[in-house]
């Protein structure tokens, strides 16, 4: 009975000994538990997916493939699209009114690299363009090839007047092609405009292009100036790779099943987000 009546006692302490220990190792898991769900609640939820960014390239596919399958124009935007340095594809520019003729909306900038294949595009927005093209239109694709570096060079800046420091001519249609080694097809840049399956005339002198570095932070998720897209190949996006491929001419240029000839080893690639349809006009 000695025996019993002394473990007791001694159990006793190592109760009162263990239990504060035991309570305070269960109160930190606890706090933990909660501090992790609480974190995991405050982070932010991943950014959406590229859609208006992904629209705009996969509508400005559109506008060069119907630009060049056109039967009246088509012949010569290949030919020219063959000559030039880079390219900018406005799929969309609306009008702001039947008389006051001002036209505005977003594009790309794409430049050929030396192997003949393209780079990735830039984003770009286009204000104060006059469209003469089919009365009533309301809104039109206009394509700009860029023929020259001078052009290009003025381009690169954050935002560029036409008719400026950049000349401008209405790109030839139809049996106009003959004409084309003309001194007014010297300019910097030409211009195709299309509305309503037409092509007409455009008044492109003091019309604005600025880049959108917004838009180009978002689809490459980190912040890029065109420079750095277009000729450092700084980041790439293949949901721009069939944008890419529609520039190639006649099969002569390599497949564009990268992003340029000499890529950039650090370059960021990002995955390439889901197919988006284009918007109804």
């Amino acid at each position: 009975m000695m025996c019993i009546t002394n473990v007791f006692p001694n159990l006793r302490l190592g109760v009162r000994v263990a239990m504060p220990i035991l309570i305070g190792v269960i109160f930190f898991a606890w706090l933990n538990s909660a501090l992790a769900q609480s974190d995991t609640a405050s982070t932010p939820p991943p950014p959406p997916l590229s859609s208006e960014q992904q629209e705009q390239i996969d509508l400005a596919r559109i506008a060069i493939e119907e630009m060049r399958r056109d039967q009246m124009a088509g012949d010569n935007v290949e030919k020219w699209l063959g000559e030039a340095k880079a390219v900018m594809i406005f799929p969309n520019l609306f009008r702001a009114g039947f008389f006051l003729g001002g036209s505005g909306g977003g594009g790309v900038l794409l430049v050929k690299n030396r192997d003949g294949t393209w780079s990735d595009p830039a984003f770009y927005f286009l204000g104060g363009v006059s469209l003469g093209v089919q009365f009533g239109a309301k809104q039109s694709q206009v394509l700009m090839l860029i023929m020259t570096d001078g052009g290009l060079d003025q381009i690169m800046s954050r935002s560029v007047k036409l008719g400026g420091e950049v000349s401008l001519a209405a790109g030839p249609v139809g049996a106009e092609n003959g004409a084309a080694t003309t001194a007014n097809f010297g300019a910097d840049i030409l211009i195709y405009a299309r509305a309503s399956g037409l092509f007409g005339g455009v008044a492109a002198e003091g019309s604005i292009i600025q880049s959108r570095d917004a838009w180009n932070q978002i689809y490459y998720r980190q912040k890029l100036f065109p420079r750095q897209i277009v000729f450092d190949h700084a980041a790439t996006n293949p949901g721009s790779l069939a944008l890419r491929q529609a520039l190639r001419v006649g099969g002569r240029h390599k497949t564009d099943a990268g992003n340029q000839s000499n890529p950039d080893p650090n370059a960021v690639v990002i995955p390439a987000p889901p197919p988006i349809p284009p918007s109804e006009p």
